[in-house]
């Protein structure tokens, strides 16, 4: 958590206006590689659980509280990996 890009745009914010948040950003070579990390999560951790939640809304014989959960997991991680596309 401490290395996202949310956090390192909260200290080069002017952040409720405390002198001591109104860092300047001289590079963004820094940010750089927390975008590939951000792809990189996106890849290892996103997709497969939309993989086991299609899988198990897929194979479950009844529709019940496990295939709507499935789907809410499969909503929520795609919603989740468009704002992760539109925050970097």
């Amino acid at each position: 958590m401490v290395s996202s890009h949310k956090f390192y745009k909260i200290i080069y914010s002017k952040f409720f206006g405390f002198s001591f948040f109104k860092a300047k950003l001289t590079s963004i070579i820094v940010l750089v590689r927390l975008n590939i990390l951000s792809g990189v999560y996106c890849f290892i951790v996103s997709l497969p659980i939309i993989v086991v939640g299609s899988m198990g809304a897929y194979y479950n014989v009844e529709f019940d509280q496990v295939a709507v959960a499935c789907i809410d997991v499969i909503i929520l991680t795609t919603v989740m990996i468009l704002f992760l596309v539109c925050e970097t």
